[in-house]
């Protein structure tokens, strides 16, 4: 490899750029230099090369590293002269005893092959760094690896059918291959170590967009982190539905049996439970929405549910987002269907919970996110039946 050793006059000239960082800046103080050097000694026939020819190779480094084109170099000098190695072993000293006198520095001055001891140090040295950049990198590893695992522990505990269903809910793009992992947001409410923890990560989820009032009962959340988002049983909204989010309000002892459905299930797992143990852990309330108001909300919880276990990107939460918009231009219609039936809140938001469970089912079953049913969640048919009243 060729070595660019620069004369006195070029040297002074860098480092008096020394500060700027851009290969060109020093490429045209170089330059300067060298026409100044070929104007003060140009009737000197000792010098028979122009110092602007000779500065050529430093130009296209120059040239070079600005582009990019050029890579971190290192180099040594090793010289043989005797002299050279002399000034080396004096710098060496110097160095190792920067606190002695001239004199003490002469007389403590290494002869001989006391050089090789220098050389020893320096790479037992280069060893040592070597072996502590090694370790550093173990232990990267090892820390990364214990993430891996620990993460795996999390999740694990899910089927592997409802991990690859909120892989596949996750996708932003049906033409794309199925996600590597679920949502963040889902992860993190997966990961927690009690379903008790699992509520505490959904309700600031929910608070963390703006819904602070979103009720819901505590089954339904130990039945999603057990990984449950389909009905436990046909027909009757439980898990993950637009029946189970609702706002929280204070409410009539009397009209509470209009007012709610409430929905038992029993999971023994060959261990026998007592009623109050089953009736804490494992019921779920759902709220019948009454007018166009607490039907709205309701989808609007429902949306941000989708949000946070599937993402806000997600198909199903683009499909939500439109529906919900389509409630509010709609609101007239709404509002007169509700009017003419007092059932026709509650009948609305069991077609689009119906539909979503096909969509979960699809998600679940699919070997392939193309092969997911994304149509189900096309909600047009239903808004335009509110439109025609029919």
């Amino acid at each position: 490899t060729p070595i660019f050793v620069p004369p006195p006059f070029l040297r002074k000239a860098l480092l008096a750029t020394a500060a700027s960082e851009d290969p060109l800046s020093a490429a045209l103080s170089a330059l300067e230099a060298a026409r100044n050097f070929d104007e003060t000694h140009g009737n000197d026939a000792s010098f028979t090369e122009k110092a602007t020819t000779f500065i050529l190779p430093f130009l296209r480094w120059c040239w070079g590293a600005k582009q990019g084109l050029v890579t971190s170099v290192f180099s040594e000098v090793r010289p043989d002269n005797l002299d050279f190695s002399t000034f080396a072993i004096s710098r060496h000293a110097q160095c190792l005893k920067p606190n002695q006198t001239s004199a003490d520095r002469s007389t403590a001055l290494p002869s001989g092959n006391d050089s090789s001891v220098l050389r020893q140090l320096t790479e037992s040295i280069a060893r040592q760094n070597l072996v502590a950049e090694k370790h550093i990198q173990l232990k990267k590893e090892e820390l990364e690896l214990r993430e891996t695992i620990e993460e795996r522990k999390t999740t694990k505990r899910l089927h592997e059918t409802s991990r690859w269903m909120l892989r596949n809910a996750a996708a932003i793009d049906a033409d794309l291959p199925t996600p590597d992992d679920m949502f963040e947001y889902c992860k993190a409410f997966m990961s927690q170590q009690t379903w008790a923890d699992a509520d505490q990560e959904l309700r600031y989820r929910f608070e963390e967009r703006g819904l602070d009032d979103v009720a819901w009962f505590k089954g339904t959340a130990k039945a999603l982190y057990s990984g449950k988002f389909i009905y436990m049983n046909p027909g009757a909204p439980s898990n993950f539905s637009a029946f189970v989010f609702y706002e929280e309000q204070a409410i009539a002892r009397s009209d509470h049996n209009s007012r709610h459905v409430l929905f038992h299930f029993q999971q023994s797992e060959g261990i026998g439970l007592t009623a109050d143990e089953i009736q804490a852990s494992t019921k779920q309330t759902c709220r019948i929405p009454q007018d166009y108001v607490s039907l709205g909300k309701q989808l609007e919880f429902f949306y941000g549910a989708f949000c946070i276990f599937f993402g806000p990107e997600s198909i199903g939460a683009t499909k939500m987002n439109e529906l919900l918009l389509c409630y509010g231009r709609h609101s007239q219609d709404f509002k007169e269907m509700i009017a003419a039936d007092s059932t026709f809140p509650a009948q609305f938001l069991y077609a689009v919970d119906t539909r979503v469970q096909k969509w979960l089912r699809a998600c679940k079953k699919a070997k392939s996110r193309d092969l997911v049913e994304d149509s189900y969640l096309e909600f047009a048919d239903l808004i335009r039946s509110v439109e025609l009243k029919s």
